[in-house]
């Protein structure tokens, strides 16, 4: 590993950047634009953590009656991730009207639009993405 390497592993890490938002059915570009930290990221690191830690916590206390996750909690694991990454927006409507940015807004964006968040999930598990910011 070179001192090169090393220092594009820290700009990927303190790195965040803009997804254009594309149509899940014409593929074109809109002018909805989605801002991100990547998977390398603290704010995603911390909150990966929390639910490796509650997964283990599961685990210790495991029931052999009952899954130690249901497929809903990795659902919203993995939803709580994509909140954590996502640091503003521009150009995004509800009912023709600017949706405001907070968390809430971002949660509720995610869990009603499914082709959106695969999106924002490709988006930021691709290092390359946060390099050019």
């Amino acid at each position: 590993m070179t001192k090169a390497s090393l220092d594009v592993a820290k700009i990927v890490a303190e790195g965040s950047a803009w997804m254009t938002v594309v149509h899940p059915v014409t593929n074109e570009e809109t002018d909805a634009k989605i801002h991100l930290a990547g998977a390398d990221s603290e704010a995603f690191r911390k909150v990966e953590r929390r639910i490796k830690n509650s997964r283990f916590s599961k685990l210790l206390k495991g029931n052999k009656n009952k899954p130690n996750i249901t497929a809903e909690e990795l659902e919203e694991n993995s939803l709580d991730l994509l909140v954590a990454v996502t640091l503003g927006w521009e150009n995004v409507l509800s009912n023709g009207q600017p949706l405001e940015f907070n968390e809430a807004n971002v949660r509720t964006l995610y869990e009603d639009c499914a082709w959106l968040r695969e999106q924002v999930d490709e988006f930021i598990g691709d290092r390359t993405n946060f390099l050019s910011s």
